[in-house]
């Protein structure tokens, strides 16, 4: 980060004395020493973060973008700009795989390929700090349950000696991973039993049951559940079955944020259940990335 400036002067035998100066500027040679490294960052996908289509393509609007800074920011100097910026991409699960930018998707490493070939990308210099980004990676080229790890290197403008690009890329690289999950979470009540009868008083401590998990190892971020009065087609509304048409979702009490989710809905009294009485208990949970699983596909009946 240090600034050297250079003058050359001659004499000859009358004692006249000239200083070489840059025919070009007029000014003395001035060269910077630039032997510190950039330092790259990540800014989006986030790490460890996790996303579907929406969340791609809206809120990261399909685009990989980070930042560079110089280490020593009080230069001011060209050689302290960023040079050049490059990405690779692997996926680490599923089909192992990096992104080949040649084809725009993926390719299956063979014996002795390199794990991921390294990327030119777009960037902008704003002084000691550059912002880039990447585009082509749409929602469509990520498989569902893939896990992805982005690496990200840079080089700024100092050169050797005889003037050609340094090789002074940073050392330690940005790197993230993320997560794409495009499938709704599966619940299911175990308690009380489906098509059979609740035999004995109803425990309000034991209530209605069940788990909710993510196919892809998601967070569950809530859990609804309706229970219907079969003979009179009516929906708990959370103090009395008086609901309809429905169904009527109510969330429940107990929720960790774990994968799997144990649930249970504590609210109903033996006095809200009617003797010889078929009940329908359906289950509704949704992950952190507000995907619901369907309608219908957690539903339970008991008799009471």
């Amino acid at each position: 980060g240090t600034t050297y400036t250079v003058t050359v002067r001659s004499c000859d035998d009358a004692q006249n004395v000239t200083f070489s100066r840059n025919c070009s500027t007029g000014t003395d040679y001035i060269f910077l020493w630039d032997s510190e490294r950039s330092t790259t960052t990540i800014v989006q996908p986030t790490n460890a973060g996790r996303y579907n289509e929406t969340a791609w393509e809206v809120t990261l609007s399909s685009s990989i973008q980070g930042y560079v800074t110089e280490d020593d920011s009080s230069d001011p100097e060209p050689g302290s700009q960023v040079n050049a910026v490059q990405i690779r991409i692997n996926r680490s699960n599923l089909t192992a795989a990096y992104w080949d930018k040649t084809i725009t998707d993926w390719t299956s490493p063979v014996a002795g390929d390199v794990a991921a070939e390294w990327i030119d990308v777009n960037f902008t210099n704003w002084a000691q700090t550059a912002t880039w980004r990447y585009d082509s990676i749409m929602s469509t080229n990520l498989a569902d349950g893939g896990n992805y790890l982005i690496y990200v290197r840079a080089r700024d403008k100092a050169v050797n000696h005889d003037g050609t690009a340094g090789n002074n890329w940073n050392v330690t690289n940005a790197t993230i991973t993320f997560a794409f999950d495009s499938s709704a979470p599966v619940s299911v009540s175990t308690s009380p039993g489906s098509g059979s009868p609740y035999i004995g008083s109803w425990s309000q401590n034991e209530g209605i049951r069940g788990t909710a998990s993510d196919p892809n190892s998601g967070i569950i971020n809530d859990v609804k559940v309706g229970i219907r009065n079969n003979n009179l087609m009516k929906w708990w509304d959370g103090s009395a079955f008086n609901a309809t048409p429905g169904p009527t979702l109510i969330s429940t009490l107990t929720f960790s944020g774990q994968n799997p989710e144990k649930f249970w809905y504590v609210k109903l009294q033996e006095s809200d259940f009617i003797d010889g009485t078929s009940y329908a208990v359906l289950v509704h949970a949704t992950d952190s990335l507000a995907q619901t699983e369907s309608f219908g596909k957690a539903l339970t009946t008991f008799y009471y």
